[in-house]
């Protein structure tokens, strides 16, 4: 980075490299380092640095944890706003890639925070801009966009894409290892930033060799570097946390898992094969219901088939009433009846119908959700 001095820095009288120390927003770091030395040559070695010391705890390099959560609120309700909008226009569109619409707005996304970070905007989205934050190197300048680009990747891609299927089949060990990497990932960037002070270095800046500072900030200082071990400390305590989570909700305490996986999976497949299906999930479930008196305890096994349907099937016409005698339905109904092969050791069939999009950066969705016993649906599907 060029000094921004306007003439040789020994022509400037004192008063005006004082002015200069005291005023280091109208700087840059470069500029800073050589008035401060020059002052030193001119034997105010004490003054300087009283004045860089004053200026260093009233004007804090690096930008808080909470600074940055601020900014990245007020970036996600920019994107939101945005993503309805899109949404409005596009929707049809949208309604057609059912989940798969989550990609859009991990696209926008990570093309917002990569590009805005980056010298293109002197490293500043407009969350950033707000509360006074930038991105910056070691030498507090922006940096390019492709790094930009890299380092937003670590953190966009867990935040958008940690229930994203990948079309990897539900609960196999290859979706199972997804959701736990793309977990810790997601819960250790905040505990990290939390446990890394005074730096607030995330695990994608230290990747990227990045800070975010103050653009008050009094920037003489040489960066520090943050320490690795917090990034394995923090790795951690979001590992226990994720396999915590994943265990208290674990498949294999619902159902036999690996048999109940090749069933799920046949099933989910001939399911989105019917007309305006777009999307199909199907898992089984267990709960317990605890009863007062002689029965005690009573369990339930359900079965759940979740659609995303291209047509609104008279969602905002009968809101709906009567929604089990609907064509699709009945024929999801019917292929669990007529293949699914412990139907009959079920209590309930849950048929939950969803006609919407979600893109991540916005949503809309109508939904019907129908729970009936096998028995229930055989005598629908009969009249």
């Amino acid at each position: 980075m060029k000094s921004n001095l306007t003439k040789p820095i020994k022509e400037y009288t004192d008063d005006q490299l004082f002015s200069l120390m005291y005023n280091p927003i109208k700087t840059d770091k470069k500029t800073i380092q050589e008035v401060f030395e020059e002052l030193q040559k001119r034997g105010y070695h004490e003054k300087a640095e009283q004045i860089e010391n004053d200026l260093i705890k009233l004007k804090p390099l690096y930008a808080s944890f909470w600074n940055r959560l601020g900014a990245f609120i007020i970036d996600i309700v920019i994107l939101g706003f945005g993503g309805t909008l899109i949404g409005l226009v596009f929707r049809d569109f949208f309604v057609q890639l059912a989940q798969h619409g989550v990609l859009a707005g991990f696209f926008i996304s990570w093309a917002y925070f990569g590009l805005l970070n980056s010298n293109l905007t002197g490293g500043q989205t407009p969350g950033k801009m707000a509360l006074k934050i930038r991105v910056t190197d070691a030498d507090g300048n922006s940096v390019q966009p492709g790094k930009s680009l890299l380092r937003a990747l670590v953190y966009i891609f867990p935040l958008f894409l940690i229930n994203y299927s990948f079309g990897l089949p539900q609960g196999s060990f290859p979706d199972i290892l997804r959701a736990l990497l793309l977990g810790v990932l997601l819960i250790g960037i905040p505990v990290h930033m939390l446990m890394n002070k005074p730096v607030f270095q995330a695990v994608y800046d230290i990747l990227a060799g990045t800070y975010v500072i103050r653009t008050e900030a009094y920037q003489r200082r040489e960066y520090s570097a943050s320490p690795m071990r917090r990034i394995w400390i923090a790795g951690g305590i979001a590992l226990v946390v994720v396999i915590t989570g994943f265990f208290i909700n674990s498949p294999w305490q619902r159902s036999g898992f690996n048999e109940s996986v090749r069933e799920t999976r046949s099933l989910q497949k001939k399911i989105k094969t019917i007309e305006s299906v777009s999307q199909a999930n199907v898992s089984r479930g267990r709960s317990t219901i605890w009863q007062s008196g002689v029965e005690g305890k009573r369990k339930n096994e359900f079965l759940t088939i979740s659609i995303w349907t291209t047509d609104n099937h008279g969602f905002f016409v009968f809101g709906g009433e009567d929604f089990e005698n609907e064509s699709m339905v009945q024929q999801v109904v019917m292929k669990v009846l007529n293949e699914y092969p412990d139907v009959d050791q079920l209590n309930q069939i849950r048929v939950n119908v969803v006609y919407g999009y979600n893109i991540g950066i916005a949503r809309f969705s109508s939904s019907v959700n129908l729970i009936k016993s096998p028995e229930e649906w055989r005598e629908i599907l009969h009249n």
